[in-house]
């Protein structure tokens, strides 16, 4: 089977907010952290293979290719269909690219 990732754009500024309200949807606890190439970032960990990292989309000036706009990006490394189907119908966030 095929590992999806998945990105999700939120138009929200509020990069804890948007953590805090992906971590509930999920079930999991948004974890902070800090590194000097993204600067703060959460990570919600999930049972199995997901991963997911919210984070602003700016790193050192670097916006994610093709979506300049969104400044907040939710990545989903190794998405389920349960997740995907979750977090797509969160409000405020949205589906801005898939790849299997």
């Amino acid at each position: 089977m095929s590992e999806r990732f998945d990105l999700y754009g939120a138009r929200s500024t509020g990069l804890a907010d948007v953590a805090g309200r992906v971590a509930a949807s999920v079930g999991g606890t948004a974890h902070l952290h800090d590194s000097l190439y993204r600067g703060q970032y959460y990570v919600v960990a999930l049972e199995g293979a997901e991963d997911v990292t919210i984070q602003r989309n700016d790193v050192d000036g670097i916006r994610e290719p093709g979506f300049p706009d969104w400044p907040i990006l939710v990545y989903v490394d190794g998405a389920t269909d349960a997740v995907t189907a979750t977090l797509g119908a969160l409000p405020g966030l949205t589906l801005l690219r898939s790849e299997i």
